[in-house]
């Protein structure tokens, strides 16, 4: 069984495409060149830190490309804030369209100090993570958040919602259990780990050989398990 565990941890991260319609392109350096930013044709960071404010419209969801470390914090007034080295800063493209604040690098960039995001918003409705982020999300408090991350990393979300649905692709640790749920709907893809709190309702799904683990008591459970991974109570 130890010898099949790399081919299904392949199957589970680019293979099941084909079946379940697994977004993959993360590996493909040619689909997601952001993901691979270190190159040696891209921009050498100068390793002299900068941190500037930018002015953004009011969002309610952020979609971001490349790598970073995120902080997102639900509050009554819009802020972005910016740092890294500071020849790569005018290279990160931060702007809003359709309620949307996209965050991603006009080309491809290798940067010396990690490169480091806060926003703030009123109302964050919706989360779309596509590289190596480190995210963490305050103050969540809504009726609905919808959450996809792709790639690797780690991301923290706390407050309260309703309904939360999750899709997860890649090697992705996900800690929600200090964010509360009346329902959720997790969809995890790969070779990840999800920490989830839900009180009424779940529904989880695991495709490849992650895990999620789920608080809350939840009423219903409904399981669906494709691979080695496992879904358990906490």
């Amino acid at each position: 069984m130890l010898s099949k565990i790399p081919v299904l941890l392949a199957l589970a991260v680019s293979g099941f495409n084909s079946v379940i319609g697994l977004d993959s392109s993360w590996l493909d350096p040619v689909k997601a060149p952001v993901v691979s930013q270190l190159n040696t044709m891209s921009v050498q960071g100068s390793s002299v830190l900068k941190t500037e404010s930018r002015k953004v419209s009011p969002f309610t969801a952020i979609d971001v490309s490349g790598s970073y470390e995120i902080e997102l914090v639900s509050q009554q007034t819009t802020n972005l804030e910016i740092s890294g080295d500071d020849n790569i800063l005018p290279l990160i493209i931060t702007e809003v369209r359709d309620n949307t604040l996209f965050i991603y690098p006009e080309k491809s960039i290798s940067p010396k100090t990690i490169l480091k995001i806060k926003a703030s918003t009123q109302n964050i409705d919706q989360l779309s993570t596509h590289g190596a982020n480190y995210v963490k999300v305050y103050n969540v408090n809504n009726k609905r958040l919808n959450i996809k991350v792709n790639g690797s990393g780690n991301t923290e979300l706390y407050g309260k919602t309703k309904e939360l649905y999750l899709k997860v692709y890649g090697a992705v640790d996900v800690n929600g259990k200090n964010l509360s749920s009346t329902k959720a709907k997790v969809d995890l893809f790969g070779a990840s780990q999800v920490d989830v709190y839900a009180t009424e309702k779940l529904n989880a799904s695991v495709f490849g050989l992650g895990n999620i683990n789920y608080y809350g008591n939840p009423k219903t459970v409904i399981r669906n398990i494709l691979g080695l991974g496992s879904i358990t109570k906490f």
